[in-house]
């Protein structure tokens, strides 16, 4: 709003991301079902997250790879906000509504704590309409806000259930430091 400022918004080769962990008991215990990933994915309003919370300043991506990248490839899955389907999917992964509107399966209720950095308010953010968009399936999620070196040091240790964070990509288009067995910032699984 200020006079003879023009904000001009250009796209970047980044992309936030929410990542579930199975590095721990507990995280393969949640997690470890394909339909209970796919069930927070189809949970998550990630259009009014872009459109709304981030002002349309962003575009929901299906993938890493950049639209202008010649290795982008428009057939990949895609996770459309659903609640339905997310709830059918936990349903059939055995994840039944308690009593108190929270899912559970086998005395373990679906209460995931998502780790973040205390200070990162885009992230604190999402995850707070991400919280939202949970609550409404039967998901119950928590914070873990830390300092950035604390945040650092619990993800590199797999110690942690979910996060939401931003990753920006170099010229070469290879991904393998993030998601091949080994990769250097593969803190999701250890293969």
């Amino acid at each position: 709003g200020l006079p003879n400022y023009t904000t001009i918004i250009v796209p970047q080769n980044s992309w936030q991301h929410f990542d579930m962990s199975i590095g721990t008991e507990r995280g393969k215990k949640l997690f470890s079902d394909v339909r209970v990933r796919q069930a927070l994915f189809y949970a998550i309003d990630r259009a009014s997250i872009a459109n709304g919370a981030l002002e349309g300043t962003v575009t929901v991506a299906d993938t890493v790879t950049q639209l202008n990248s010649p290795y982008y490839d428009p057939n990949v899955m895609k996770y459309p906000y659903d609640p339905a389907k997310a709830k059918q999917l936990l349903d059939d992964a055995g994840w039944k509504v308690g009593a108190d509107g929270i899912r559970e399966k086998d005395g373990e209720k679906m209460s995931i704590t998502a780790l973040l950095v205390s200070t990162d308010s885009i992230g604190k953010l999402v995850l707070q309409i991400i919280q939202q968009n949970f609550k409404a399936v039967g998901v119950d999620l928590k914070f873990d806000p830390q300092e950035s070196a604390a945040r650092s040091k619990i993800w590199r240790s797999f110690m942690w259930e979910v996060t939401v964070s931003r990753w920006v990509t170099g010229a070469n288009p290879s991904i393998t430091n993030l998601y091949a067995c080994k990769g250097s910032n593969n803190m999701t699984v250890q293969c």
